[in-house]
C-alpha cells in the first residue's frame, strides 16, 4: 500500500500545495538563516507593485498604441526604502522588487502628462544603467521598436517614474520591451501562414472524406466488431487512415502481446505525470505573468513542505525518460533475437521508425507555432511569449529537426518543452549502439554499465563543479522569462544530454533486467537482492530530499560536498521509476499496477505525446490573454491546471485525430503505403510520358 501512496503523491501534490499555502499564507516568514531582511521587520507593502497595467481593452478600441515595459528602480543609497527593497530582494525566494512590470496606453499616460511642465517632465527622466541579469528578450523580435523608442521612450519613462514619485518616492529607468498599434494590430499574411492554412485544410478535408467513406463501408459490410478489425483490401486501408471513429478506437485497444500488456501501467503513469507537468508549467506560467499577490508565491518558498517539491520537480521529466528507456530495451532485445535482417539494418529501421512516429506532429507544431499561432493577438503580453516564440521557431526550426535544441541556442529554442525531444532522441540513437554491443558483444555488457553509470555521476556531477552551480534548481522566484529561458541551471544542468541521462539509462538497465528475469517469472522479486534494492532506492530519494528545503537557508558554495549531493539527487528518482517498473512488470498482482491499468487510463496515457505539445500552446495562449494582473489566490495554480489539462487534452486529441495516429497510419503500416503511391505514381507518369511520345 505504501507504495501506491508512494506514486500517488503526483495527484496529492495539488492538495498539498492548497492546504500548506494556507498555512504559508496566514503567517509571517521565519527568519532567515543567512541574515536576510524578513517580511516580519519590513512591510511589503510599502514597495512598489510589481506590476501594473492601464487598461488594454480600452487602449486598444480606442485606436491608441500600448507599450509594455521592464522599469528599474534607481540606486538610491539615501533612501531607506530602496535599501529594504535591495536588501529584501536579495534572497533567490523573493522576486527582484527593484524591477517592474508596467503596461502603458500612451494616450492614458499623455493625459496623466498635460499639467506637467517641462522641465517638471526633465526631471522624471532617468539615464539608463547596467545590471548583471537579463530582464528583457533581446530586441531583434521586436521589429518596430526602434520606431517605438524613438517616438516614446521619454514618455513611458515619465509617466511611470511620474506614479513612482507619488506611491515611493523612487525614480526607475524603463525599457520598453514592445508596443501594440491599433492600427498596426494585425499582421499580414505570408508564405508560411498560407501553407499553414492550406495544411489544416487539407488534414480537415481528408478526414472528413475518410470518415464519410469508414461510415459508408460500415453499412455495407456490416462486420461484428468492424471499427478494431482491419480492412481486407488495401484500397479500403488506405482510404479510413483519417477515420475518425477508427482512430478513436485505436486508443481504447489494448496490447495483445505478452511484453505489452505486461508494460501496459504505463500508459497510467504518463498520464500522472504528464498532468503533475501541466501543474508545474502553470505555476512557472502564473509566476511569469503579472499577478496581484506576487508575495503569495515567495511565502510558499518558506514552506519546508511546497519548497521540497518545487525542488523536486525538475526529476517530473526522468519518469518519462525511463518510461523510453526500458521500452526501447525490452523492444530492441526481442528484435535482436527474433529478426533475420542484417545487424546494421535493424538499427537503422528502428531509427526510422521513431522518426517516423514523432517527426509528422513535432513538424506540424512548429509550423503551427511560427505562422498561423502568432496571429493569435490576445492580450498586452502576446509580444513576449507567442511572439517570441513564433520568431524562435521561424529562426531556429532547423536546430529542433537536427533534435540539437538542448544544447544550440537553448535561450531561443522554438518550443520551449521540445529540448525533451532531442534529449529523448540522443537518448534512443545511444541506447540503440549499447544494446546492439552488449547484444553482439556480450563481454562489452559490464564496460557499457559501468560508462552509463559514469555519465549518470560524473555529468551532472562536473557541470555543478566547473559552473559552480547549486545542487538543486534552487532558483526561487528569480527567472524573469518564460520557463526558465533565462536561467543557467536549467541551460546546463537540466537539459543537456550529459546532465540528464539518470532516467533513460536507468531504465535501459531495467529493460535488461527484465528480459533476462521474465522466463523465471516472478523468481526475481523474491530474491533479498531485489527487496534491499526497493527499500534502497525508496530511502535514497526520501534521504536527498527530506532536507532539500535547507538549500535556501545555507550557502550552498560553501560546502564542497555539494556537486556530490547533486549528481546523487540527479539520479535518485531514475533508480527508483527503474526498479519499481521491473516489480510491476514482473508482478501481475501489483496493486499499483492494476489501478493504472484501469481502461480510464489507457486512453489518457496513449495521448500524451500530443498533449505534451498541445499544452505549451495552451498555456501560451493562456498568458498573451492575460490584460491585467491576475487575482491570484491559493487556488488559483489547481483552478489554472484544472483549466489548462482539460483544454491541453483536447487539443490533444484533435491533433491526434487530424496528424499523430493518421501519420502513423501512413508511415508505420506493413502494406508500405508510402511505396505504393510512389511506385503507383511513377508507372502512371511512365504511361503518360509514352503516350506523349508515341503522339
Amino acid at each position: 500500500m505504501w507504495k501506491a501512496v508512494r506514486k500517488s503523491s503526483y495527484v496529492g501534490a495539488a492538495v498539498i500545495h492548497i492546504l500548506m499555502v494556507e498555512v504559508a499564507w496566514g503567517n509571517n516568514f521565519q527568519q532567515s538563516g543567512v541574515g536576510l531582511l524578513l517580511p516580519a521587520e519590513f512591510d511589503e507593502s510599502s514597495m512598489p507593485p510589481l506590476y501594473r497595467y492601464d487598461n488594454y481593452e480600452e487602449c486598444m478600441e480606442n485606436g491608441r498604441t500600448y507599450c509594455v515595459a521592464r522599469s528599474l528602480l534607481q540606486p538610491d543609497p539615501s533612501s531607506k526604502l530602496w535599501l529594504q527593497i535591495k536588501n529584501f530582494s536579495s534572497d533567490v525566494r523573493h522576486f527582484r522588487h527593484y524591477l517592474l512590470d508596467r503596461g502603458i496606453c500612451i494616450d492614458q499616460c499623455l493625459n496623466s502628462l498635460s499639467g506637467s511642465s517641462k522641465n517638471q517632465r526633465d526631471e522624471l527622466l532617468v539615464a539608463p544603467f547596467e545590471m548583471d541579469f537579463n530582464f528583457r528578450f533581446n530586441k531583434k523580435y521586436f521589429p518596430r521598436l526602434e520606431k517605438h523608442q524613438e517616438f516614446y521612450a521619454d514618455i513611458v519613462n515619465e509617466c511611470i517614474n511620474l506614479q513612482l514619485q507619488s506611491v515611493a518616492k523612487l525614480k526607475a529607468y524603463s525599457d520598453i520591451e514592445y508596443c501594440q498599434d491599433a492600427q498596426n494590430f494585425f499582421e499580414p499574411f505570408d508564405f508560411l501562414d498560407v501553407v499553414c492554412t492550406a495544411i489544416i485544410c487539407v488534414l480537415l478535408g481528408l478526414t472528413v472524406l475518410s470518415t464519410i467513406f469508414d461510415y459508408y463501408l460500415r453499412n455495407k459490410l456490416d462486420k461484428e466488431n468492424y471499427l478494431s478489425t482491419q480492412h481486407e483490401q488495401i484500397e479500403h486501408q488506405f482510404a479510413t487512415i483519417y477515420s475518425i471513429p477508427r482512430n478513436l478506437v485505436s486508443l481504447t485497444v489494448p496490447p495483445k502481446s505478452t511484453l505489452g500488456q505486461d508494460f501496459r501501467f504505463i500508459e497510467g503513469i504518463r498520464f500522472i505525470t504528464m498532468t503533475a507537468i501541466i501543474y508545474l508549467h502553470t505555476t512557472v506560467m502564473l509566476m511569469n505573468v503579472p499577478s496581484e499577490l506576487p508575495e503569495l508565491f515567495e511565502q510558499t518558498l518558506y514552506n519546508p513542505v511546497l519548497t521540497t517539491l518545487s525542488l523536486f520537480t525538475p526529476n517530473l521529466v526522468q519518469s518519462f525518460f525511463t518510461i523510453g528507456g526500458i521500452l526501447l530495451a525490452v523492444n530492441l532485445q526481442d528484435a535482436l533475437e527474433n529478426d533475420v535482417t542484417s545487424r546494421w539494418k535493424l538499427l537503422v529501421n528502428k531509427l526510422k521508425t521513431r522518426l517516423k512516429r514523432i517527426f509528422p506532429l513535432y513538424l506540424f507544431v512548429i509550423l503551427l507555432t511560427a505562422s498561423v499561432f502568432r496571429h493569435l493577438k490576445l492580450g498586452p503580453l502576446h509580444g513576449r511569449i507567442i511572439g517570441v516564440e513564433s520568431q524562435n521557431c521561424r529562426w531556429n526550426w532547423w536546430i529542433n529537426v537536427l533534435f540539437l535544441n538542448n544544447y544550440v541556442k537553448v535561450e531561443e529554442t522554438c518550443i520551449q518543452p521540445s529540448w525533451y525531444l532531442s534529449a529523448d532522441f540522443q537518448f534512443f540513437t545511444f541506447g540503440l549502439l549499447v544494446l546492439a554491443s552488449m547484444k553482439w558483444y556480450p563481454r562489452s555488457t559490464k564496460y557499457w554499465i559501468v560508462t552509463m553509470i559514469l555519465i549518470n555521476f560524473l555529468g551532472p556531477g562536473l557541470t555543478m563543479w566547473i559552473s559552480e552551480l547549486p545542487p538543486l534548481m534552487a532558483t526561487g522566484t528569480r527567472p524573469v522569462l518564460l520557463l526558465f529561458t533565462d536561467d543557467e541551471w536549467f541551460a546546463r544542468l537540466y537539459k543537456p544530454f550529459h546532465t540528464s541521462s539518470a532516467g533513460y539509462f536507468y531504465g535501459v538497465l531495467a529493460g535488461v533486467v527484465y528480459h533476462r528475469a521474465k522466463p523465471a517469472g516472478q523468481a526475481l522479486l523474491s530474491r533479498n537482492v531485489f527487496q534491499i534494492l526497493k527499500v534502497s532506492a525508496l530511502l535514497v530519494v526520501v534521504v536527498c530530499y527530506a532536507p532539500s528545503y535547507l538549500i535556501y537557508e545555507t550557502d550552498w558554495k560553501f560546502f564542497w560536498w555539494g556537486p556530490v549531493y547533486g549528481a546523487i539527487s540527479k539520479n535518485c528518482w531514475g533508480f527508483f521509476c527503474s526498479v519499481y517498473f521491473i516489480e510491476m512488470a514482473l508482478n501481475g498482482r501489483n496493486r499499483l499496477r492494476i489501478l493504472l491499468e484501469h481502461d480510464f487510463l489507457l486512453p489518457l496515457g496513449k495521448l500524451t505525446y500530443s498533449v505534451y505539445h498541445s499544452h505549451y500552446l495552451i498555456l501560451m495562449a493562456f498568458s498573451s490573454i492575460i490584460r491585467a494582473p491576475v487575482e491570484n489566490n491559493v487556488l488559483t495554480p489547481v483552478l489554472y491546471t484544472a483549466i489548462a489539462l482539460v483544454l491541453s487534452y483536447g487539443l490533444g486529441l484533435v491533433i491526434f485525430l487530424l496528424v499523430e495516429q493518421p501519420a502513423a497510419n501512413l508511415l508505420t503500416s506493413k502494406n508500405n503505403y508510402l511505396e505504393r503511391i510512389t511506385r503507383w505514381a511513377v508507372q502512371h507518369s511512365e504511361k503518360y510520358v509514352k503516350k506523349i511520345n508515341k503522339s
